[in-house]
């Protein structure tokens, strides 16, 4: 008796994966940019305790990136804002390579956040917006933005430089978010990408006099997408004396 045996086999091709996305599945680049996409991109993690699964409060996500495969625990305590936190560390890590992640939060892999329960700023980290919520600062001599509302202004200390940048809203909500945007700028794009998109301040003190001490503080204020001026031309012949004429407000 003869016995036939029919066996099917079936070989998978290889998927083609996007070596940048962020958790090895095709992706454009329109949909990294988009916040519906990385909403679904963040996930919480689950653990078994005595049979029974338990989902954790924290959000999470994972990137990939040349090879390189992390999850990372994020500060944000609802969906929206655990997506954008995690597209801001994809468009650092993918802008600026693992190094630049392990330069601004530790080693790289590790966790991104402090605990999402505390709301100390410290405790927070700086892709968060609740972060630069709490080290909003409202500051003085700030006549020359000629604004009616008493605006929120930022410090950004990265890579050993620091700049106050005026936020242009007295809304704590808006601000915040506002020094997100701009800090987002500063890790992914650099400084000078910073300086062309956001205006700046800078403080300038005059000295009347230095016995007795006489001074007045101003600031004054960059304008976004103008190029920087050339620097001033070498003179040989000493220092030149310039007339200047301050406007200020009686107080």
């Amino acid at each position: 008796m003869r016995h036939s045996v029919t066996i099917r086999a079936s070989k998978q091709r290889p998927s083609k994966r996007l070596p940048d996305s962020p958790s090895g599945a095709t992706a454009s680049g329109r949909a990294l940019g988009s916040d519906a996409f990385w909403r679904r991109r963040v996930f919480r993690n689950t653990y078994t305790r005595k049979g029974r699964a338990i989902r954790v409060k924290k959000w999470s996500v994972k990137i990939q990136h040349r090879g390189r495969r992390r999850t990372f625990s994020l500060a944000a305590r609802s969906r929206p804002e655990a997506a954008r936190e995690a597209q801001s560390l994809y468009q650092l890590i993918r802008a600026r390579g693992w190094e630049a992640l392990a330069r601004v939060y530790g080693r790289p892999g590790a966790s991104s956040a402090r605990p999402a329960s505390s709301s100390r700023p410290h405790e927070l980290s700086k892709s968060d917006r609740l972060y630069w919520k709490e080290r909003l600062i409202r500051r003085k001599y700030m006549e020359a933005r000629l604004t009616h509302s008493k605006e929120f202004s930022v410090r950004m200390d990265q890579e050993g430089i620091a700049h106050y940048f005026p936020l242009g809203t007295d809304d704590e909500e808006r601000a915040a978010e506002e020094a997100l945007k701009i800090y987002q700028t500063i890790v992914t794009r650099g400084w000078e990408t910073a300086f062309q998109q956001f205006s700046r301040e800078i403080t300038v003190a005059i000295f009347w006099s230095t016995s007795p001490v006489a001074c007045t503080y101003t600031t004054l204020f960059t304008f976004p997408g103008e190029p920087e001026p050339a620097p001033p031309a070498a003179n040989d012949g000493g220092g030149q004396t310039r007339r200047v004429f301050v406007v200020e407000a009686d107080t």
